[in-house]
């Protein structure tokens, strides 16, 4: 069964715009909503999207660095967990967010 929306917050075109990797070995397969520019992919720091940065709309089919590893960085992300701040239950204390690949045919939709 499919999450619907709790609320409308529009996204960029990325699935990993606007989220931070945390954690250690498995329980850093989770993405969690930053609110923010922050892309999920650099896990250095808190580091913003590099297409926002320059002026670009963010758009994971025009990522460098899909361009560079795309399909590694997919088949990696396959067992992790999104934690997206629109989707979370009302009142819940805790939830189980939803697949990665849910999430990317959310963000994603149709191919442009």
């Amino acid at each position: 069964m499919e999450t619907q929306p709790i609320t409308t917050c529009k996204r960029p075109r990325c699935p990993f715009y606007g989220f931070g990797r945390f954690g250690y070995k498995e329980a850093a397969k989770t993405l969690v909503d930053s609110k923010g520019n922050q892309c999920a992919l650099i896990i250095t720091s808190l580091h913003p999207c590099d297409m926002e940065m320059l002026g670009i709309a963010p758009n994971w089919d025009e990522c460098s660095i899909k361009a560079t590893g795309g399909e590694g960085v997919l088949k990696e992300m396959k067992d992790f967990r999104v934690f997206p701040s629109e989707l979370r239950p009302e009142g819940a204390q805790s939830w189980q967010g939803i697949p990665f690949e849910e999430w990317m045919r959310r963000v994603m939709g149709a191919p442009r």
